[in-house]
């Protein structure tokens, strides 16, 4: 008779699939990097390296790098990219800028925290002079960086960053403008961050009915609001209030992709 002992190495059939939807996946991903290199080439043979499309493709091409993993061969390339626009057009142009941003999570992960900063920070001067501290270009390095430092759990240099952007849109485009709405809920979240669970809650509570009063409560930026909200609540103790705005959360899920949908996301979740 057969037994567990005699195949230490046999699969179960969860664990088949798992393993074969892994498989799959690397043949994938093995397969569109080939096709995305290759267009590369031929973009160089037909249109030189420093045409647009050019340049185009060998973006597209270390982004699958980096979802790949594959950090090494990003970098080289995206410092190509780097360097061809820096030769074409200069190096403080708004596009060769936007090239060095795309670099920062690969310097982030192949060299480490520290050097994403000060790589980021330098970037985010260079913006601010060249293009001024209300570009939306210097906004994306500002938030670039605030989402950073939330997630490394450095709120007290993350908030006045989001504070920034906060203030920036409010005047440029009003108070219940959507970028505007993502930044208070920044800095809700930093104010949580910090312990400060009253001016956390008060600042979510005013964004979450800024954003029910402009964009309904199916809006996606209503229900991130709402389940920011709640989590405050929960914090504070306010199980009630927590359940209340979860629950309102569920059900429009369910009114929206049905019962069955819900039910599978709570399934992960546990």
């Amino acid at each position: 008779m057969t037994n567990e002992t005699e195949h230490p190495h046999m699969l179960s059939p969860k664990e088949a699939l798992v393993a074969e939807s892994q498989r799959q996946h690397a043949v994938e991903t093995e397969y569109k990097l080939r096709e995305l290199e290759v267009h590369v080439e031929k973009q160089k043979e037909a249109l030189g390296d420093s045409h647009f499309d050019t340049l185009e493709a060998m973006h597209d091409l270390s982004l699958e790098y980096q979802f790949s993993q594959q950090w090494d061969k990003a970098d080289s390339l995206q410092r190509k990219i780097i360097e061809i626009r820096t030769t074409t057009v200069g190096d403080t142009h708004p596009d060769t800028l936007r090239s060095m941003i795309d670099l920062a999570p690969i310097i982030d992960q192949r060299e480490g925290g520290d050097a994403f900063e000060k790589f980021s920070l330098d970037l985010l001067a260079t913006r601010e002079r060249v293009l001024g501290h209300s570009h939306p270009d210097t906004l994306e390095s500002v938030e670039q960086l605030a989402i950073w430092y939330e997630q490394e759990r450095k709120c007290d240099k993350a908030l006045p960053l989001y504070e920034r952007i906060e203030t920036t849109h409010f005047h440029a485009h009003g108070l219940d403008h959507l970028e505007t709405i993502e930044a208070s809920c920044g800095i809700a979240r930093m104010l949580l961050m910090q312990g400060r669970l009253s001016e956390a809650r008060d600042k979510q509570s005013a964004t979450y009915r800024r954003s029910l009063a402009r964009y309904g409560p199916e809006h996606d930026s209503t229900l991130a609001s709402a389940a920011d909200l709640a989590r405050i609540a929960r914090v504070q103790g306010d199980v009630q209030e927590a359940a209340r705005l979860e629950q309102a959360h569920a059900d429009l899920y369910v009114e929206r992709f049905g019962e069955d949908f819900h039910t599978g996301v709570l399934r992960q979740l546990d």
